[in-house]
């Protein structure tokens, strides 16, 4: 049986003939298949079909399998994205059959995470809709006949809103780009790397949300936000004359602290075009967010404490299983795995500029994208990391 709702959507002028329509559709029926359509009134109230969609719905199933997509940082790059979205929207051909369950055929990955920079000019409407909306609507119509999944946002330090509307991404929510949400197994937080003014508010707000039920009780912890607080690769100009070096002090020093000590399990960060992957125990990220490397790790001194750092990271391998790419974690919550997933199209970074010593993978000049598979009878977050011809370049496990 067919049910049907509305909702008086004021939509948002972009110019003469764009719009954007933002809804909130409320509790929704998990595995569920859902067309929505789009009406508009003149003002003799005749109405009219102004566009008509469908997507597959999951919701909050803690027995479901889920498969969660990640991409960052696919600015200027678009034949590189179309690559990177064929080869996700077709992983299940080549995906371990004991994971895809019957929603997977319905659409795949069930849920989206962009980890920011997916445009190279936030007001510009020619890139949302060539760079972003129609490489994303192609992929997945072409690939599964389906629109596509649910996505969650993390905003980059290009494509932010100097206006705080963020028209094309959240809708008007007066700046602030940070939320929690559950999937599954896991919790994540998305957080905004750059808040300008709003900077304490976010940190206030994610101390409260650390301490929240939905947070403690979850089987993994996962943050997502864009500019990774520990970038080993980069532009070496920008890096030392223009002061780049510096955007990623608000994360290193005010967000990280909090995360660690709330017991994060994964923190997933872009704006870096390369791929990283490294487990940062609890005792090597104190020693890390101190003031004497905000500037650089670039010397003897620190060049020391990091070789200190790295026997510290050894007596701590007890974490892992027999194969090295297994990380048990308990209630203790002993450290944090750290990825960098920046190469979803824009040009790739090749230059070291930093040497934080804990990363235990590096892959250079491949784009990329990650699959994060929440296992619930295993308690297992499996993450898969493909290059653009779906081949895996690393992997790693969480057990709880």
């Amino acid at each position: 049986m067919h049910q049907y709702f509305s909702i008086i959507v004021q939509p948002i002028r972009l110019d003469e003939v764009h719009w954007t329509h933002r809804a909130h559709l409320g509790s929704l029926r998990a595995n569920t298949q859902y067309q929505y359509k789009i009406f508009s009134m003149d003002y003799e109230k005749r109405t009219w079909l102004y566009l008509k969609n469908e997507f597959f719905w999951v919701g909050d199933s803690k027995t479901e399998t889920l498969h969660i997509g990640l991409i960052s940082d696919n600015q200027a790059g678009v034949r590189a994205f179309m690559s990177i979205l064929h080869s996700l929207v077709n992983l299940p051909a080549s995906y371990p059959s004991q994971y895809l369950t019957r929603s997977s055929a319905k659409v795949f990955p069930h849920y989206l995470i962009h980890v920011g920079d997916a445009v190279q000019s936030y007001d510009s409407l020619e890139e949302w809709q060539t760079e972003f909306a129609d490489p994303l609507s192609y992929a997945w119509s072409s690939g599964q006949g389906n629109s596509p999944p649910t996505i969650l946002y993390a905003h980059g330090n290009h494509d932010q809103d100097i206006n705080n509307r963020y028209i094309y991404t959240t809708g008007e929510r007066q700046g602030k780009n940070w939320f929690s949400t559950t999937l599954g197994a896991a919790h994540f937080v998305v957080l905004d790397s750059q808040p300008l003014a709003q900077a304490e508010t976010q940190l206030d707000w994610l101390r409260r949300e650390t301490h929240m039920e939905a947070w403690v009780q979850a089987s993994f912890r996962i943050a997502i936000v864009h500019i990774a607080p520990f970038i080993e690769y980069w532009d070496p100009r920008a890096w030392e004359e223009l002061g780049e070096k510096y955007w990623g002090k608000y994360v290193r020093a005010k967000l990280v602290p909090i995360l660690m000590d709330s017991g994060v399990d994964l923190i997933v960060s872009g704006h870096q075009h390369i791929y990283s992957r490294g487990w940062m125990s609890n005792e090597v990220g104190k020693e890390l967010i101190k003031d004497e490397f905000d500037i650089s790790m670039n010397n003897s001194d620190k060049r020391q404490r990091v070789r200190v750092i790295a026997n510290s990271w050894k007596q701590n391998r007890v974490l892992q299983g027999k194969d090295n790419l297994t990380y048990y974690i308990d209630h203790l919550r002993k450290g944090a795995m750290m990825t960098v997933i920046g190469g979803a199209g824009g040009e790739l970074d090749s230059k070291q500029v930093e040497d934080w010593g804990f990363y235990q993978k590096t892959v250079l000049g491949q784009h990329h994208f990650a699959m994060i598979t929440l296992n619930n009878e295993e308690s297992r977050l499996m993450w898969r990391t493909y290059d653009a011809n779906s081949q895996l370049i690393d992997k790693f496990d969480l057990i709880r």
